[in-house]
């Protein structure tokens, strides 16, 4: 067996142990939301923290950085806990905190290195393997976090975490043909943004292959007890930590405020567009109606002035002769005064 197999089935058996152990992820949640129940926090911890634990390693080289960054997440969950409306997307939940506090500790990093460079002498330095592969694995978990929600809750679970289609297809209330399908189409579709970025197509295939081994990442044991203590000891975290918990929370807010004002201008636009058209008058776009044209104007007789022959009586019906034709016009020709000559009016 190779160590790849090796690891997915080590992950499997670790998700149906700790399944099995504390119960659904939306009871463990309820759980700790309504008690404040430390068992419940600690299974949660215990099961997605491997998960959490490597997209912290994936993008931050520093582990102090990572540390932060994954108490800053578990931190936030008992802070917003209660705001997850569903409780069997806390995988993907927790994923998309760590996820947004990682990348704005490593912006800060990059800001920082850059200040710094500009202050030293530069050199050319190559970029190593190992900085190389933290790209790689940052740029996966930013695809995954812009894939659909249902498409992301099956990634996360099946790929991030190690938990067999069957299970998580049970978990969020699917069908297993369902979720098989769903966990394709968002493989496919995070390799096809890798390879715009222009990662090679093998390079990124692999990077979302191995994503199966994050869920056997080992939390360093100190770094668990701290975790699973901080219900208790918020007073004694220290002031980085709880400003990145607050500025996910911050984070999480505006874009759920975005949100609502993106969807009423969508409303209002919609609204408009609807009363604009109700009373337009159907008139096919670039035709003008032709203005009324006057009635023509004749000439009176021995005038000369035009009068509007619409307020003229009409002709009187002539007479037919005998021989056709006009009267006084024998052979039936007809008689067509000059111009000069009066008119009926």
């Amino acid at each position: 067996m190779s160590r790849r197999q090796l690891q997915t089935l080590l992950a499997h058996s670790s998700g149906l142990m700790t399944e099995a152990a504390g119960g659904p992820d939306a009871e463990l949640l309820a759980q700790f939301n309504e008690n404040r129940d430390s068992p419940a926090f600690a299974t949660i911890v215990r099961r997605h923290g491997p998960m959490v634990w490597s997209v912290c390693r994936n993008l931050l080289p520093l582990d102090a950085d990572a540390e932060d960054v994954f108490q800053a997440t578990f931190l936030t969950l008992i802070r917003s806990g209660t705001k997850i409306r569903k409780g069997e997307q806390l995988s993907c939940w927790l994923h998309g905190v760590a996820f947004r506090i990682a990348m704005k500790v490593r912006r800060s990093a990059a800001n920082r290195k850059a200040r710094e460079a500009k202050a030293a002498v530069s050199e050319s330095v190559a970029p190593t393997s190992e900085s190389s592969w933290h790209e790689l694995l940052s740029a996966v978990h930013e695809e995954v976090e812009r894939l659909p929600a249902t498409q992301r809750d099956a990634f996360v679970m099946c790929c991030l975490e190690g938990v067999r289609q069957a299970d998580a297809a049970e978990r969020l209330g699917v069908k297993e043909n369902t979720l098989s399908a769903r966990l394709s189409r968002a493989r496919q579709r995070v390799i096809e943004q890798l390879t715009k970025r222009g990662i090679v197509l093998g390079t990124a295939t692999t990077a979302v292959g191995l994503g199966t081994t994050t869920a056997t990442a080992t939390i360093p044991s100190s770094l668990f007890n701290k975790v699973i203590a901080t219900p208790t000891t918020l007073d004694s975290l220290s002031p980085t930590i709880l400003q990145l918990s607050q500025g996910a929370i911050e984070m999480s807010v505006r874009t759920k405020t975005l949100a609502a004002m993106f969807l009423i201008a969508a409303t209002m636009t919609t609204t408009v567009g609807t009363v604009f058209f109700a009373n337009a008058t159907g008139q096919v776009p670039g035709t003008e109606t032709p203005p009324a044209t006057a009635p023509k104007a004749e000439p009176t007789p021995g005038t000369g002035v035009r009068v509007p022959r619409a307020n003229n009586p009409a002709p009187p019906p002539a007479a037919t002769s005998p021989f056709g034709g006009s009267p006084g016009m024998p052979g039936g020709s007809s008689f067509r005064p000059s111009p000069l000559s009066p008119r009926w009016e």
